[in-house]
């Protein structure tokens, strides 16, 4: 489905972690996207399996794959 403009920033935002490695950050955006109930946003759970993946947090990226209702090209690719 459609993003709203909170999910692309926090998709940004996860994006750029990843590619430093810095997973703590990354862990408290993800808690705010549970809190605020974001993660229906395909791209954001792909972003965070993918931040997850990168950052060698497998079992953090397992179980945001396995909770992730929507799966695609993607989010396959990123485990």
């Amino acid at each position: 489905g459609e993003g709203s403009d909170t999910d692309y920033v926090f998709t940004a935002v996860l994006s750029s972690l990843a590619a430093t490695e810095y997973v703590g950050l990354g862990r408290q955006i993800h808690c705010i996207t549970v809190k605020n109930g974001l993660l229906s946003f395909v791209a954001l759970s792909n972003v965070l399996v993918t931040m997850y993946s990168k950052c060698e947090s497998l079992t953090e990226a397992c179980k945001m794959f396995d909770s992730s209702g929507d799966r695609n090209s993607i989010t396959w690719s990123a485990m």
